[in-house]
Formats: C-alpha cells, sequence, structure tokens
C-alpha cells in the first residue's frame, strides 16, 4: 500500500462544529458497567463469573448469556443511534488490507498468550493467588446444552465481539482520547496527525484493560494505532480489530481455548 494515497481519506474529518463526546465515550462505558449492574440488581450472583478449573457452581453460566445479550442489544443499538455521529466526523474508509491485517493480528495475539509470560510472572510474586487471573471460561456446548441457549449465547458473544467491541473501544481511544490529548478541536484531527506518543498511550492502554494478555495486548495496540496513523484511515482501525476477535472467536471454538473468550 502506498501510503501517501492516504493521507488525504479522512481529510473530511475536519468539521467546523465539535462532535458530542460522550457519544464517542458512552458504548464502551456501557459495555463495562451492563455487568457490574446486572450483579448489583442480583442477576450476575457471582462477580464476572470468574472460577478456576472444575470450581464452576453449576448453573453459573446462564447469568451470563443475559450479560453478553444486553451488550449486544443495548451497546449494539446506542452504535447504531449514533453511527451519523461517528461517519460524519470520520467517513467509512476502508482498506482491504486491514483483513490480512487482523488475522495476522489473531495470530501474533494468540501466540504471545501461548508463551504464559502473564502468568510465570505473577507466580513468582509474594501472595500470589491463581484466582486474579481466572476468566470466564465459559464452553457453550456444556453451558448451554440446549440449541437455543447455544444459538443466543454464540450469536450474542460474536456480535459482541465483531460488532460492539471493536467500534466502542476503538472511538473511545483512537477516535476521541488519543487526539483529545493533542488537540482541542480533536474532532477535526485527522489519524495522520497522531504522534508517536500515541503508540506508547495505546500499548498502556491494551495492558491496563487486558491484564491477562498484557503483552499481546501492548503490541496489538500499538501496532494497531501505528497502522491507523499510517494510512489515515479510523475505519481500518475498527475492521482490523473486528477481524482479529472474529478470528480469535472462532479460534477460541475450534481449539476449546476458553480462556480466552
Amino acid at each position: 500500500m502506498d501510503a501517501t494515497n492516504c493521507q488525504n481519506d479522512d481529510s473530511a474529518a475536519q468539521n467546523s462544529s465539535p462532535a458530542a463526546p460522550w457519544k464517542w465515550v458512552v458504548p464502551l462505558l456501557a459495555v463495562m458497567a451492563i455487568p457490574m449492574v446486572l450483579e448489583r440488581f442480583g442477576v450476575v450472583p457471582v462477580s464476572k463469573l470468574q472460577f478456576v478449573g472444575n470450581q464452576r457452581p453449576e448453573g453459573s453460566d446462564w447469568p451470563w448469556l443475559g450479560v453478553v445479550a444486553t451488550q449486544a442489544l443495548l451497546v449494539g443499538g446506542l452504535l447504531v443511534v449514533f453511527w451519523r455521529e461517528y461517519t460524519r466526523s470520520l467517513p467509512w474508509r476502508v482498506s482491504w488490507w486491514t483483513v490480512p491485517v487482523g488475522l495476522l493480528g489473531m495470530l501474533a495475539w494468540v501466540g504471545i498468550c501461548e508463551l504464559g509470560w502473564e502468568h510465570a510472572i505473577y507466580q513468582m510474586l509474594p501472595g500470589a493467588d491463581e484466582k486474579a487471573l481466572a476468566r470466564s471460561s465459559i464452553n457453550p456446548s456444556e453451558s448451554f446444552p440446549e440449541p437455543l441457549g447455544y444459538s443466543l449465547f454464540l450469536l450474542s458473544r460474536f456480535t459482541v465481539l465483531v460488532w460492539v467491541i471493536p467500534i466502542a473501544e476503538e472511538l473511545l481511544l483512537r477516535g476521541i482520547l488519543l487526539r483529545m490529548l493533542q488537540r482541542d478541536d480533536w474532532w477535526a484531527m485527522p489519524m495522520s496527525e497522531l504522534s508517536w506518543g500515541s503508540i506508547a498511550i495505546s500499548a498502556a492502554y491494551g495492558a491496563l484493560t487486558h491484564p491477562n494478555e498484557i503483552f499481546a495486548a501492548i503490541v496489538w495496540f500499538a501496532a494497531v494505532t501505528w497502522w491507523v496513523r499510517w494510512t489515515n484511515r479510523f475505519w481500518d482501525g475498527v475492521m482490523i480489530h473486528a477481524v482479529t476477535n472474529a478470528a480469535l472467536g472462532i479460534y477460541v471454538l475450534i481449539y476449546h481455548q476458553w480462556h480466552l473468550w
């Protein structure tokens, strides 16, 4: 790809009036808030539904179906409602390169995660508790043996993985946060003006939000910011994110690596 041909791709992002910042932040906040709200009202009885090995109580996965279904419906709906706002500031343009780059991102994520550096380092710390790095390793074929429950879980989970999270997280990180840190008129700033410091901030964000996969997150988030900066296409980052998550979800189903959900 000739990066010089991409430099004007998002020039239309330079609006004369600011976009509403809360519309860029609320979707991801809603994704994170839904499990806590449902737990507060007793829908999710165990915090984060995280168990180690065979310690998962029988029937404990059903509330998680409610969580992912709510995330898919509520946050997915918000993204649809605000879609024109996002594309007015950042016009929809995507390169076909995002598909192979997203697949490469999945391979890098899985490969780095399989090294197990996080667990190795954590186990060397005083008072290490395996539960601290536990994840909700849900096997849908066991948790939802009935076809309806199984289908609903996969539909909801992949909607969150491929639609909700890629758009919501990219809007927050590369759509508003990185640009707001550089310019007051952040809505008018093209992706090509992201500083090299933005790559470091992206890596730090990935590490903080993905403690179970710190090293993979550092590499992936930094690389995607570099790509978006180089191509000047915000939606390239969204598509790479979506392809990586879709491929990761398929990998989890095929190889039963439920801890990567």
